[in-house]
C-alpha cells in the first residue's frame, strides 16, 4: 500500500512536469513516436554518465537491464552517441550573446560610476562593442552579432554610438536562441528539484511564491516589482561571479572548478478550478517550499 501510495504522488508529479511540455510539443508538431526515439536515446546516455562516475563497466546487457530498452537498441544508440554531438548555430550564437551580454553589465570598462552599462562606440579600441565581442571570442565577425543585435532591439544604434536597450539579454525572434535558453534554464532548474528530492541534507535553494484570488491589475503591478527586483538581483550575482572569476588563479586546477545556475521567473495566469485529485483551497498562499 506504501508503495502504490508513493508512485500515485510521483505519476501526479510527473504530470505537472510533462504537461505544459507535452503542450509544446504538440505545438511544434513533435509527435510522441519522434519524443519516443529522443527518450531512448536519452535514457542511454544518462545510463553511460552515471556509470562512469560510479566507474562501472557499462556493458549493452547492463544498460538494457537498468533503462528496458531492447539490447539491440542499445548497441545502435550507442554507436550514434558515440559519433558526438557539436551544438547548433543557433546555440553557439546564444552562448556568445549571453557571455557578451554579462561582460557588458559587469566589466568597469563599461559601466557608469552609477554601474549603468555605457554607451560605446560601434567599432575601435576598448571600449567598443567590437572590442567587447573579440574579447569574449574570435570565432564570429562582431557586425554580424551586432546585425542581430539591431534586428532584435537588444541594442539602439545612434550614429556610431551603440546603447543597450534591455538589462539582460532575451531572445526575441531566433527560435534556436529560445530553445537554447529554454533547455538550459528548464534543465538547471529540474537538476536542482531532483537533487534536493534525493538527499535531505544541505538541499539548494529552491523556493516560489504561489497566490489565488487576486485581480488583474495587482497581478500586473506585482509582476512590475518582481521583474525590477529580480532584476537588480541578477545584474548583483553578475557581478559577484564577473569578479570572482577574475581573481581565480592561474593554473587552478580543473577538477575542483565550479559553476553555477541562478533563475528566477514569473508565470501570470488565468485562474481555473483545480481538475487533480489534490485540490489546493484559494487561501493556499505564501512561500512554498
Amino acid at each position: 500500500m506504501k508503495n502504490e501510495v508513493s508512485n500515485n504522488r510521483f505519476e501526479r508529479m510527473l504530470k505537472r512536469v510533462l504537461k505544459p511540455l507535452v503542450k509544446f510539443l504538440l505545438k511544434h508538431g513533435i509527435t510522441y513516436t519522434a519524443l519516443q526515439e529522443a527518450l531512448k536515446s536519452l535514457y542511454v546516455e544518462v545510463t553511460i554518465e552515471s556509470g562512469q562516475l560510479e566507474t562501472k563497466r557499462m556493458t549493452d546487457s547492463r544498460i538494457s537491464l537498468l533503462t528496458g530498452i531492447h539490447r539491440k537498441e542499445v548497441k545502435r544508440l550507442r554507436e550514434y552517441l558515440q559519433q558526438g554531438d557539436t551544438p547548433s548555430l543557433g546555440e553557439l550564437q546564444a552562448s556568445l550573446s549571453a557571455a557578451v551580454m554579462a561582460k557588458w553589465l559587469s566589466s568597469p570598462d563599461y559601466l557608469e560610476d552609477t554601474g549603468y552599462p555605457r554607451q560605446i562606440p560601434r567599432a575601435g579600441k576598448a571600449p567598443s562593442f567590437e572590442a567587447l565581442v573579440y574579447s569574449v571570442s574570435k570565432d564570429k565577425h562582431y557586425r554580424s552579432l551586432l546585425d542581430d543585435w539591431l534586428a532584435q532591439e537588444i541594442v539602439a544604434l545612434e550614429g556610431n554610438v551603440l546603447m543597450l536597450q534591455q538589462q539582460g539579454f532575451v531572445p526575441s525572434e531566433d527560435e534556436a536562441e529560445k530553445l537554447y535558453f529554454a533547455g538550459k534554464n528548464l534543465g538547471a532548474h529540474i537538476e536542482t528539484v531532483t537533487q534536493n528530492l534525493q538527499t535531505d541534507s544541505f538541499p539548494m535553494f529552491e523556493r516560489a511564491v504561489f497566490y489565488r484570488g487576486l485581480s488583474q491589475e495587482s497581478v500586473s503591478e506585482i509582476e512590475q516589482e518582481a521583474k525590477r527586483r529580480n532584476l537588480e538581483t541578477l545584474t548583483k550575482i553578475n557581478d559577484m561571479a564577473a569578479n570572482a572569476k577574475q581573481a581565480l588563479p592561474a593554473g587552478k586546477d580543473s577538477n575542483n572548478i565550479y559553476g553555477f545556475h541562478l533563475g528566477v521567473y514569473f508565470l501570470r495566469e488565468l485562474q481555473e478550478p483545480s481538475k487533480n485529485d489534490l485540490k489546493i483551497p484559494d487561501d493556499a498562499n505564501g512561500v512554498l517550499k
